[in-house]
């Protein structure tokens, strides 16, 4: 997924760990049209979207073909 907000970039990745764990991290193009790291954190489902309201992501995550009663989770993660 990608978001602007406040005129930046920002993109949302996953890492596939072993054992269905993923690493899930949020990128950001700096002035040298770079994508650097701002948060990143663990989760048993892959992320599918995000959004950003200045102080904190709000990351959607889920796996439509899990078969645990728990598929789906919103991360928050507080970041300025």
């Amino acid at each position: 997924d990608v978001l602007v907000y406040n005129n930046e970039l920002y993109i949302l990745c996953n890492t596939k760990k072993e054992k269905d764990n993923y690493t899930v991290e949020i990128f950001r193009r700096n002035d040298d049209d770079l994508f650097v790291s701002v948060v990143s954190t663990e989760s048993k489902f892959p992320s599918m979207s995000f959004e950003y309201d200045g102080t904190t992501f709000y990351i959607g995550t889920g796996d439509k073909n899990a078969n645990e009663r728990i598929q789906n989770a919103i991360l928050c993660i507080k970041w300025e």
